[in-house]
């Protein structure tokens, strides 16, 4: 299979500003306007785009004049770019960056698979066999512990496992039995606090919907939205389905 790496002319991007990018929150607007900006300065070899004048951005991108006047005021108030005398773009530093309106992210998450893609050897496609991929911090067995002795686990490699396995069956009214349940549940481990995934059982609970698809649209509320903007049972588009 041929590689995708570019061979001819193309843009270099820090790591850290590409980072960022993908794991802060911009309207598409400002994404676009960010992504000119690149292609302008850094993919043409120099630090700064030059834009003579502002209304040349709307017919490239098809936004309004207005709408680009409203984004760049908050890109450059939030000091991702910088517009010098008018006509000079540039990207700044990602650590002088101050946003305000992010969704909840976790960096470390990232760092661990930019780590996994660097160490992996690819051959034909495929990982060499010897090669393994991350899997859950937590080694909870779910299946094997009965629900008076959830309440005995005090390591700290469990205690919150058995926190959410607590949850479960206190909401759901049953214990994980399922692999895949139990696979779930740990990842949630991973990505939520244990108040979250407690919260998020009690609603689920309390709208006896017990299916991880509405368990999953309350995080995806939660993270869009804010807990508080979102209320306790956050208003959710989404069809039924069988897990």
């Amino acid at each position: 299979m041929q590689g995708q790496q570019p061979v001819n002319a193309h843009t270099r991007i820090p790591h850290k500003t590409l980072e960022a990018l993908i794991l802060h929150q911009f309207n598409k607007r400002q994404r676009r306007i960010i992504d000119l900006i690149i292609r302008l300065s850094w993919g043409c070899g120099k630090d700064e785009a030059y834009i003579p004048k502002q209304r040349e951005i709307a017919p490239i991108l098809g936004i309004t004049d207005g709408h680009i006047s409203v984004e760049l005021k908050l890109l450059k108030k939030s000091k991702i770019i910088k517009i010098r005398d008018g006509q000079f773009y540039s990207i700044q530093p990602q650590a002088e960056w101050e946003l305000n309106n992010v969704r909840p992210y976790n960096p470390d998450k990232l760092t661990k698979l930019v780590s996994l893609n660097l160490k992996n050897t690819y051959q034909n496609g495929k990982l060499p066999q010897t090669e393994t991929t991350e899997t859950s911090e937590y080694t909870f067995d779910f299946s094997s512990i009965s629900p008076d002795d959830l309440l005995e686990i005090d390591d700290d490699s469990n205690r919150k496992a058995a926190f959410v396995a607590q949850a479960y069956l206190h909401y759901w009214g049953k214990m994980v039995s399922s692999e895949a349940d139990q696979e779930r549940l740990l990842s949630y481990c991973d990505e939520y606090s244990s108040e979250w995934i407690k919260d998020a059982f009690e609603v689920s609970g309390s709208a006896d919907v017990k299916k991880f698809s509405y368990l999953e649209a309350i995080f995806k509320s939660w993270r869009d939205k804010g807990r508080e903007a979102a209320g306790s049972i956050p208003d959710i588009d989404m069809e039924p389905r069988m897990w």
